[in-house]
């Protein structure tokens, strides 16, 4: 027992404080957690929709002024060629787990550049209706995080 004179806190006193502050570093940890977790998702989650969008911007814009589409592989590829252009030109998926978006073109002499438009697109489908109309269908990301954007346009060349 101590006099009642002496200054200071108890063994108990200094226990029940450090539980205490420890119970409550613990909450604040776990909210700053859930914080850091929400961010990153929504970071990853707006990765995903730029990929997106850049990508259907491109094969849009690229298609625009096609005079031949094509639709191969079941629809997962596309090929097209311009008036007066020798090349021919696919969009396709590549690369180890094929989502890496690319845009072909096959010269003349049969020589291929890829130039890569987007990655980690993990889903694209092409289709044309009896009107000439482009439909694509694009996914990028998987699970809960993926992000499904649709278009259909017709291109100006196409009769």
């Amino acid at each position: 027992m101590r006099a009642r004179d002496e200054d200071g806190f108890s063994m108990v006193e200094l226990l029940m404080g450090l539980a205490i502050l420890g119970m409550v570093t613990a909450a604040i940890y776990g909210c700053f957690f859930s914080g850091v977790q929400g961010w990153q998702k929504g970071v990853e989650r707006m990765d995903h929709q730029q990929n997106g969008r850049i990508a259907v911007d491109r094969i849009v814009r690229e298609l625009r002024y096609a005079s031949y589409v094509e639709p191969l592989s079941g629809g997962e590829e596309l090929r097209f060629e311009f008036t007066g252009d020798d090349k021919i030109y696919y969009f396709k998926r590549v690369g180890p787990a094929a989502d890496d978006l690319v845009l072909i073109h096959r010269h003349p002499d049969n020589t291929v550049t890829q130039t890569k438009i987007a990655l980690k697109i993990t889903a694209l489908s092409f289709f044309v209706d009896e009107h000439n109309n482009v439909q694509i269908n694009l996914a990028s990301g998987t699970g809960p995080d993926r992000i499904t954007i649709r278009s259909s346009f017709r291109p100006r060349n196409i009769p």
